[in-house]
């Protein structure tokens, strides 16, 4: 699609959203939670063929329960970061896959910010990163990310 995703579109060309939240009203210590989400067969597949990843793990013809990719999940982590800072910029990201997520289990991101500096033209974020069961909030995936924001 020309221009990006429709969220831009809607905004107009070469029109950011406006940022749900102020970059200046941020605190360090402040949590920030998605919606919950759910795996399901299709997701899993699609994001098979677009990734290449076909390790049989994933898939229910292997006699266990199908486990949902990592890197699936750990993708709810850059998307809450870009609900909330349209624009934002990635600078780093680690992972640790503490649990797996097996399909249709609802879970959530969760970001917790560790850090804020302004530098000359945007903000820098480091960042505690967590995607949790929502059932009971444990953590099948933690690590730390560091985005760079723009100045609004």
């Amino acid at each position: 699609m020309k221009g990006g995703p429709s969220v831009f579109i809607k905004n107009g060309p070469n029109k950011l959203p406006r940022m749900s939240r102020r970059i200046d009203t941020v605190k360090v210590g402040e949590v920030m939670r998605s919606v919950g989400n759910v795996f399901d067969e299709n997701k899993v597949h699609r994001f098979a063929e677009l990734s290449g990843d076909l390790n049989p793990i994933h898939f229910s013809n292997t006699g266990g329960k199908p486990i949902v990719h990592g890197m699936l999940c750990a993708g709810l982590i850059p998307a809450l970061f870009s609900k909330n800072f349209p624009g934002c910029v990635y600078a780093s990201q680690n992972l640790n896959f503490k649990k797996p997520v097996f399909l249709d289990m609802p879970v959530y991101a969760e970001i917790r910010v560790a850090k804020i500096r302004l530098m000359k033209s945007h903000y820098f974020l480091k960042c505690e990163t967590y995607v949790r069961f929502e059932n009971d909030s444990m953590e099948c995936i933690n690590g730390m990310a560091s985005v760079l924001v723009p100045i609004e």
